[in-house]
């Protein structure tokens, strides 16, 4: 099942390119293609077919600048990732990721949020110990 924020993402923007970063089990991957997104999984181990086997923390993804028109990185954080989101999203696109507040890789309170101020952002969450940015690059 997708998460909430991916399926608001889907429905602000007609069907095109998306990158599904730590794509996991492929849930978001999954939903997506099934609406007609053209979905690049990328994920360290993934049984997701034609994903794109990457250690993320070792390896930069291998796309040119503004390649997606949406990028979702869903309760994975990685602050070094952050900068090329930027380069890879293209005008208008949009962004849905999540981040855990507790625990060992956990986000500090607003901080997707404070990371991405220069983008629109459209809603951002904190609650149940979970944060959840949906922001479009401007």
């Amino acid at each position: 099942m997708p998460s909430p924020l991916v399926i608001e993402a889907s429905g602000l923007l007609p069907p095109g390119d998306a990158l599904d970063v730590a794509c996991g089990t492929g849930r978001h991957t999954h939903y997506l293609r099934a609406l007609g997104w053209r979905v690049t999984a990328v994920d360290i181990a993934s049984t997701v077919p034609n994903v794109l086997l990457l250690d993320l923390e070792r390896t930069p993804l291998p796309f040119p600048a503004e390649s997606f028109d949406l990028v979702v990185m869903t309760l994975y954080l990685q602050r070094s990732l952050w900068p090329t989101v930027r380069k890879l999203l293209r005008p208008s696109g949009l962004l849905a990721t999540s981040a855990k507040l507790t625990g060992r890789f956990a986000a500090h309170p607003h901080e997707l949020r404070d990371a991405f101020s220069d983008f629109a952002v459209l809603r951002y969450r904190e609650a149940d110990g979970l944060a959840e940015l949906l922001a479009r690059k401007e």
